[in-house]
């Protein structure tokens, strides 16, 4: 304070003694003209800390095949002092960026609407990093946050056995399944995933019993049973599909 406080009453000083007038002397230094300026934000108590990000997924079937909004909710701190503050929180998909929502301190800080188009692709979207902006009385700071959020966009899918063949112990199962594609002519179209299960019915629910690849929308499975038992395939969801159970079929 003591270089600062020196520097501006040398100033004061001398605009003094361009207009002629005289000041009173100064004892020492710390007597001398003392200017206020309004501290940082300290580590604990940051201008702005985005502490969460997030939205509900999104599924794109016959049914929703439109533009829609989602809603974003930003989970934020706010340093001691601020009068307001605006923000703005990036929506990527991978490394392309999509849109942004702005957030406002006096206008529904914590929720904001994005329009989420099928155009804009299937899969995970990331929500951050955010820029802000914060007023104080006499000063205002901005910055970046990089927390991040995620939503994911997907395609509704299906799945069907196709047929089920038996020789002797053993059980071979077909399966297909297809995914909702918009703006496409046929509107459901194959496709791949790393996991297919074969489930069978017990008397406790259904029992995962095989796995395998789906490969072009087809999976097949060998499975060793008795005659008379009920089977359905289950497709997990993935990053672009949701879960798709077939109805089930007994052999």
């Amino acid at each position: 304070m003591r270089t600062l406080t020196t520097r501006v009453a040398g100033l004061v000083a001398g605009a003094a003694l361009a207009l002629g007038l005289a000041l009173p002397a100064a004892a020492d230094t710390d007597d001398a003209v003392i200017v206020d300026i309004e501290p940082a934000a300290s580590a604990q108590s940051p201008h702005f800390d985005a502490t969460g990000l997030s939205a509900k997924d999104v599924v794109v079937g016959p049914d929703e095949d439109g533009c829609r909004y989602v809603t974003v909710a930003l989970e934020s701190e706010i340093g001691e002092g601020v009068e307001s503050w605006h923000a703005r929180v990036d929506v990527a998909r991978g490394s392309r960026l999509v849109t942004w929502v702005a957030f406002y301190s006096d206008r529904n800080p914590d929720e904001k609407r994005l329009q989420y188009c099928p155009s804009d692709g299937l899969g995970e979207f990331t929500l951050g990093s955010t820029e802000w902006w914060v007023d104080y009385p006499s000063s205002f700071r901005s910055g970046v946050d990089t927390t991040k959020g995620s939503f994911y966009a997907r395609a509704e899918a299906k799945a069907s056995i196709s047929s089920i063949t038996r020789s002797g112990e053993y059980a071979t199962v077909r399966a297909t399944a297809t995914r909702f594609k918009p703006y496409a002519e046929p509107e459901h179209v194959t496709f791949s995933a790393d996991k297919a299960v074969l489930q069978v019915k017990g008397d406790k629910g259904w029992k995962s019993v095989e796995t395998s690849k789906l490969v072009n929308g087809s999976a097949s499975f060998t499975h060793k049973s008795g005659a008379g038992q009920t089977y359905r395939v289950l497709i997990p969801e993935t990053d672009t599909t949701t879960e798709a159970v077939s109805g089930s079929a007994r052999k």
